[in-house]
């Protein structure tokens, strides 16, 4: 399937072309194409009646543009607002020292989630200057409803059997 972005360095792009179709159900992308994937190695897609498959990708409309704000599962609900840990990660992976990083919900009991963060160093830090150093950057570039309330260091980011980014609690 064909995309073009808005602009240079925009995250809004047209999606589609030639025997492709797209649709936004409850803000999650489905597409429909005669090339169709039926599903992963032992799972079923998620296609309905229409022949529509379910991406799982929640995304905001804008005209003929779309933009992909992240995978519906990996939504973290931090006392009722929607927070995407892609960006997240993006930002703090712009952070000197850091190499790689994810985001992911822990539960609490006041907030429903918390943000929690696994981080990959370049070179050895203290935890307590990582963590100051990473709330201060995103309170002041994200908003205080983004700023992880746990930081780890890790070795390596957990992935699933895929090879995305594993960002369920731990």
């Amino acid at each position: 399937m064909r995309s073009k972005s808005k602009a240079d360095g925009s995250l809004w792009m047209k999606i589609g072309g030639e025997g492709f179709e797209w649709k936004v159900m409850n803000r999650a992308l489905s597409i429909r194409s005669r090339f169709q994937m039926r599903g992963y190695l032992n799972a079923e897609a998620d296609i309905d009646d229409d022949g529509y498959f379910n991406t799982q990708d929640e995304v905001l409309i804008d005209g003929d543009y779309v933009q992909i704000l992240g995978r519906v599962s990996d939504v973290i609900n931090v006392g009722g607002e929607k927070i995407y840990p892609i960006e997240i990660e993006n930002f703090i992976e712009g952070l000197d020292n850091i190499s790689d990083v994810a985001a992911y919900g822990e539960a609490n009991a006041l907030l429903g989630q918390v943000i929690a963060v696994d981080v990959v160093l370049m070179r050895e830090e203290e935890l307590s200057v990582l963590r100051k150093r990473i709330r201060d950057a995103c309170s002041a570039s994200l908003g205080k409803q983004k700023v992880p309330s746990k930081v780890r260091i890790v070795e390596t980011i957990a992935t699933t059997v895929r090879q995305k980014k594993s960002r369920k609690e731990h």
